[in-house]
């Protein structure tokens, strides 16, 4: 996948670290908590999570920041009109889930995530949309499940770094990835100096082909993330 060259910006956008130490401490222990025993890896990340998501309501402002609102549109923009089935995995306070609903109304919008605090948040903010199911994931193999009859769209918005570098992308998209139907669409957000590698490996890991792939920025914010469209072939 060719990607084109980041714009001139500030610093990466990083809710969990303002400094470059910072974000390399926070991927650091990601990447140390991907090579943990299956039971404990999945304790840890459910007890980060869970931390992160009893913070407050947002924890990452997803619903006040322009820039994750105008993100947010561009990945609502990109799931095709024709979805029947959208998958995000890692869907946190489920923004992308609410606007997703709206949005998409005749497809089911399916989230799941490994924080119990971040799906109980999630209820709340798709409360009285009867085309969203929420599921609480403890590991990758669970997440087939929450789509029984497969999808033909997957979600994956700010998600690929927490899952500890190519070994662990590979480790958690490999049981999803089956799930997939032939000629579905997958949507990837993240706004990580890094995004080229991450999207390079979870397209190999799915067996995608790109449709589109490039920087963007909301009109006047130095901040940008990569949003790559890709397609499973068939």
């Amino acid at each position: 996948m060719t990607t084109p060259s980041r714009p001139a910006s500030g610093p990466e956008p990083d809710s969990h670290a303002d400094s470059a130490l910072g974000r390399a401490a926070h991927r650091l222990l990601f990447t140390v908590v991907s090579r943990c025993p299956p039971r404990l890896r999945d304790a840890a990340l459910r007890r980060i999570f869970d931390s992160t998501h009893n913070s407050g309501e947002d924890p990452w402002s997803v619903d006040s920041d322009p820039y994750e609102v105008f993100k947010r549109q561009q990945l609502v923009d990109a799931v095709p009109e024709s979805a029947d089935v959208v998958l995000e995995l890692g869907c946190s306070i489920g923004a992308n889930l609410r606007d997703l609903a709206v949005a998409r109304a005749d497809a089911t919008i399916v989230g799941c995530d490994v924080s119990p605090r971040a799906i109980d948040t999630a209820r709340r903010i798709t409360d009285g949309l009867a085309n969203v199911r929420l599921s609480v994931t403890p590991a990758a193999t669970d997440i087939p499940g929450t789509v029984p009859s497969g999808m033909d769209v997957l979600v994956l918005s700010e998600v690929l770094y927490y899952m500890g570098g190519a070994s662990g992308i590979e480790r958690t998209l490999g049981p999803v990835s089956a799930s997939l139907h032939d000629g579905g669409t997958v949507v990837m957000v993240h706004s990580a100096d890094d995004a080229p590698a991450l999207h390079d490996t979870a397209v190999r890991v799915l067996g995608l082909q790109v449709d589109e792939t490039g920087w963007r920025s909301p009109p006047g914010d130095a901040r940008s993330f990569l949003l790559t469209r890709a397609h499973r072939p068939g």
